[in-house]
């Protein structure tokens, strides 16, 4: 197989020599090599030749160049010039029993951002008890969705996180943005997480952590917490790298330093409920306060993935221990209780 007819789609050596010094050197890399290991690709070409391994110096330039782009940003990738935003990367959501929703965000980006707050505003306005916004597997490359997100759940001007270079030096300070959209007093929020979480959706994860009424759940997160950018290579092909990590305020940076979630579960892990030092009495007041079949349904949506599980556990005792702090009973309407219908979730007839 001739590998050279895949270069079309590989950065030329001469690109390279333009996009390094912009990233600056990766970590691991700096040390100089011996000057008898310093072989030019031609002359490296000759000698293997010499030797009956025919290989081309377009061949030797593709595999220095991926491996130089892979040890920059081992999620690099090439584009076209009309790139766009999949259908799949577009936020789903669902209404769950008693009074939670369910979000999955597939990306972080510009053209996402709305789909999400038009979601976050509508439970808003239908207050639940609790979010789960799924953030596994998730990705993006939008500092502003991030600071806009964040908006909703923090302070505006709050510091969020720093962008640095690959040399270490800090670039941009971003703090949480409010806008006409940004909504206030929403209800606790657990954010999924797990070894695919990268991009903005790292960033996003890691500078909510800890926040008041905010959990995250699940695994370890990518490390990666990179913005990354489509540089123009050619005409019809773009590549695009990380080009800025991020350092969310008060941590290290999330370049090879995963965020590790608050609440620890591994989706292979069996379900164990979270909160053994919640008071008997309050767990029978759960029992109490919602149908039985409402947690019976809740259930069959969370029983095969034990971080769902583990997440809206979290936040239905979240609610019970607010509702004791306030001396409320802890949701006692019965359209709370009720099993929302949709097309997805369609209601349970009586039995």
């Amino acid at each position: 197989m001739n590998r050279s007819s895949h270069w079309p789609r590989r950065v030329s050596i001469a690109a390279l020599g333009i996009l390094l010094p912009l990233l600056g050197p990766p970590a691991g890399f700096g040390a100089t090599p011996p000057q008898d290991a310093a072989l030019a690709p031609s002359r490296l070409a000759t000698l293997l030749e010499a030797h009956d391994v025919p290989v081309s110096s377009a061949e030797i330039d593709t595999a220095v160049s991926e491996a130089m782009l892979a040890a920059i940003d081992p999620f690099y990738s090439w584009r076209g010039p009309d790139h766009a935003v999949s259908a799949s990367s577009f936020p789903q959501a669902w209404d769950w029993p008693l009074g939670l929703g369910y979000l999955i965000a597939p990306e972080i980006a510009d053209a996402t951002v709305g789909d999400i707050e038009q979601t976050l505003r509508q439970w808003a306005q239908d207050p639940c008890r609790g979010i789960v916004i799924d953030l596994r597997g998730s990705g993006g490359s939008s500092a502003a969705a991030v600071n806009r997100l964040a908006g909703h759940f923090v302070p505006e001007g709050t510091v969020l996180y720093q962008l640095v270079d690959g040399r270490g030096t800090v670039i941009e300070t971003h703090r949480a943005l409010r806008t006409e959209a940004t909504l206030d007093d929403l209800p606790p929020a657990v954010l999924l997480v797990d070894g695919e979480t990268r991009g903005a959706a790292e960033i996003l994860a890691a500078v909510l952590d800890s926040r008041p009424t905010i959990m995250t759940c699940g695994t370890a997160s990518a490390g990666d917490g990179a913005i990354r950018e489509a540089l123009p290579i050619s005409t019809n092909r773009m590549l695009y790298i990380a080009t800025r990590w991020a350092r969310p305020a008060g941590q290290m940076l999330l370049k090879h330093h995963p965020l590790n979630p608050g609440i620890t579960v591994s989706d292979t892990n069996n379900y164990v409920r979270l909160f053994t030092d919640i008071p008997a009495d309050a767990l029978d007041e759960k029992r109490s306060y919602a149908r039985r079949n409402a947690f019976q349904t809740l259930a069959t949506f969370t029983h095969e993935d034990a971080v769902l599980s583990r997440a809206a556990d979290a936040l239905l005792a979240f609610d019970i221990l607010a509702s004791q702090a306030t001396s409320e009973p802890p949701g006692e309407a019965e359209a709370d209780l009720a099993v929302p219908a949709s097309p997805s979730n369609p209601q349970p007839e009586d039995k």
